[in-house]
């Protein structure tokens, strides 16, 4: 309901962009920092559990930490890769968000609908894109001469392990949900 206040101002407008759910009868907790921190890990998590892509992502991510560790590369470098590998899986979750939004909006096939999950699935092939050329640039001369870190393998072993952990965590939130048909981010 749509209320004047007595500056003249439209209340429920207001009221609904400060608060968006209410008008649904939906009540939010308050959003600290904790509980936006659970929100948005629970969605990385329920991303890497229903979206195979990002399960692709998370292991090239994987390989190239074990690389990373193995190889002599300077900090430049190990940011580089780091920071390449977390814009890709940045970019699957915002894919998944918006192919999640827009079947929301409609249940229909619609060239829009069409054009906004193909334009971020194309951001996504995007920086897969740059990941693989720097990747290449970065990994490729020093596959060549083989030089390693000293120290490397213990390296390359903790950080294979911490993937394997991550993945046995995934398998565990696909296993907890049979119900979720594959590819879907149903909220449980």
């Amino acid at each position: 309901m749509i209320t004047r206040s007595d500056d003249g101002r439209d209340r429920g407008i207001e009221e609904a962009l400060e608060r968006p759910n209410a008008a649904r009868g939906i009540v939010d907790e308050p959003a600290g920092f904790p509980r936006s921190l659970r929100d948005a890990i629970r969605g990385v998590e329920r991303t890497f559990a229903t979206q195979r892509n990002m399960r692709i992502h998370g292991a090239a991510a994987s390989l190239a930490a074990v690389a990373a560790a193995l190889l002599d590369l300077d900090l430049l470098e190990i940011l580089l890769v780091a920071g390449v590998s977390a814009a890709v899986m940045a970019a699957e979750l915002v894919n998944t968000a918006i192919e999640a939004a827009v079947d929301l909006a409609t249940l229909e096939r619609h060239p829009l609908a069409r054009a906004a999950k193909d334009a971020a699935a194309g951001a996504v092939l995007v920086l897969a894109g740059l990941s693989v050329a720097v990747g290449a640039a970065i990994f490729g001369p020093k596959l060549l001469r083989l030089q390693l870190r000293a120290g490397g393998l213990e390296w390359a072993a903790a950080v294979a392990g911490v993937a394997v952990a991550g993945a046995i965590r995934v398998a565990l939130l696909r296993r907890r949900r049979p119900s979720d048909a594959p590819g879907s981010i149903a909220v449980p």
